[in-house]
């Protein structure tokens, strides 16, 4: 029996290696501080002899940041991407230069910046509702953690006031970040009247709030 020398060994495994599908290779998803610190960044960009679409590109070719905007959508509020643009803009953040170039190009309502993984989908203005939600045994208890362990360096007792910060600072860091006003985000605010909250957002967006405050409450029953 004739037996194969080990050159026609190593043609037939690398053959056989190149015939294995490769698999995909998923790129990892920037954290949110990351993309929150490139949209904070501060930056010069000369606007003349660009369009709206063309420095949208720019953008996101200077700033290593993927932008994905609406244009469809923005066209019914007067966006134009072949507008042409004029002027330069000096010592102003990423989210500010959005804001301006798309301005420029004519459109006339506020943008909403969303994170969608890695990609900024910049759209109109968001459909948002209002909900009132109960929060009291929750306050209850963050109040009774605070008590019993302080922050390190705290002097003064906690009190409500305490909880109910920690609670609303909680929900928007946990739930869809960028779109909470107080993160710079246009969609997304939390008010409290007593023991209840007052969140106005999207209806997805109250659903994931709704979703959080739920298994809060179960690891309070354990």
């Amino acid at each position: 029996m004739h037996r194969p020398y080990p050159f026609q060994l190593g043609i037939a495994f690398m053959l056989t290696a190149l015939s294995l599908p490769l698999r995909a290779q998923t790129p990892a998803t920037q954290p949110a501080d990351a993309i929150n610190a490139k949209l904070e960044s501060r930056m010069d960009i000369k606007l003349t002899g660009l369009t709206a679409e063309r420095a949208v590109l720019k953008l996101q070719e200077d700033r290593h940041i993927n932008l994905l905007v609406d244009w469809d959508g923005l066209k019914d509020k007067g966006l134009t991407r072949t507008q042409e643009l004029t002027g330069q803009l000096s010592d102003v953040t990423v989210r500010e230069a959005i804001q301006v170039i798309l301005s420029e190009g004519g459109c006339t309502e506020p943008l909403q910046i969303a994170r969608d993984g890695n990609l900024l989908r910049i759209s109109g203005p968001p459909v948002v509702e209002t909900k009132v939600l109960p929060i009291g045994k929750l306050l209850d208890r963050l109040l009774k953690e605070l008590t019993t362990s302080p922050p390190s360096g705290v002097t003064v007792p906690p009190g409500p006031a305490d909880a109910i910060d920690k609670l609303v600072r909680l929900i928007q860091e946990q739930v869809d970040a960028d779109t909470w006003r107080d993160n710079g985000g246009t969609a997304g605010s939390i008010s409290i009247l007593g023991r209840r909250m007052v969140v106005t957002q999207t209806p997805a967006t109250i659903t994931k709030v709704e979703k959080l405050l739920q298994e809060l409450e179960k690891d309070d029953a354990k």
